[in-house]
């Protein structure tokens, strides 16, 4: 039973709340590697999307003054309709396939970030309606939109502040989409629900404690944290996926 392991389980999940404040994400990988030694991929997809909703709410209320709306706008758009074809492919595809492509591309995009040779993306509208609809479906079928949009938003050159709030804010709309897929082709169990009830306030408490840590995050830092937030996420896909 997972409950004989919550004095695991909830120090790890403090640090990853910390590590999706002031490295821009990591919790969810976190849960990730964590819930997966307990359940099928499928049920840990579907779970780690029921801690979405809270994690991102948290995450505007901290950020909304930063937040870019355009991007948010034309990113949500296409993105809100396509997690919800992902969230229908998660139960049809295989998903080790998708598991695969997105680790390989997550994996290039680092090394290219950490040798210099990894262009600015331009935050056009014809970009980021692109990226949004590849994101969420991709999202939708992997569980974790953050491991594609992270290195996306990153190149667009968004302050750390801005780049919470403007990835929170496109997390939460492609959610409530994923999850009205997952809804009609899952069997929710009360243990579920219980598993989130107790876990959830270490996780908000490892944000909050990360809230006032991330004002000593510079900017070359906060990169480099995620950077490697990206790198561990996709590898963990990349070993999933066989």
């Amino acid at each position: 039973m997972i409950s004989e392991y919550y004095l695991i389980l909830l120090p790890a999940l403090f640090a990853g709340g910390i590590l999706s404040i002031i490295a821009g994400g990591g919790v969810g990988i976190v849960m990730l590697i964590l819930f997966s030694i307990f359940f099928d991929i499928r049920t840990t997809v579907v779970l780690i999307s029921l801690y979405g909703l809270p994690i991102q709410g948290t995450k505007i209320r901290y950020f909304y003054r930063n937040i870019n709306w355009q991007t948010v706008i034309w990113y949500a758009a296409p993105g809100f309709p396509a997690s919800i074809v992902g969230g229908w492919l998660l139960f049809v595809v295989p998903a080790q396939v998708v598991q695969i492509c997105v680790s390989s591309v997550c994996i290039l995009y680092v090394l290219m970030r950490a040798t210099k040779y990894c262009p600015k993306v331009k935050a056009s509208r014809k970009n980021t309606f692109i990226f949004g609809s590849l994101n969420g479906v991709i999202g939708g079928v992997i569980g974790n939109s953050a491991i594609l949009r992270n290195p996306i938003l990153l190149s667009m050159g968004f302050t750390k502040e801005a780049f919470i709030g403007t990835s929170a804010m496109i997390a939460i709309l492609t959610l409530t989409g994923k999850i009205t897929a997952y809804a009609f082709n899952f069997e929710w169990t009360k243990d579920m629900f219980v598993i989130v009830a107790i876990t959830l306030p270490a996780i908000l408490l490892g944000m909050k404690t990360g809230r006032y840590l991330l004002k000593h995050v510079t900017p070359k830092l906060f990169e480099r944290m995620l950077l490697s937030i990206i790198l561990i996420g996709a590898v963990r896909l990349m070993y999933t996926a066989f």
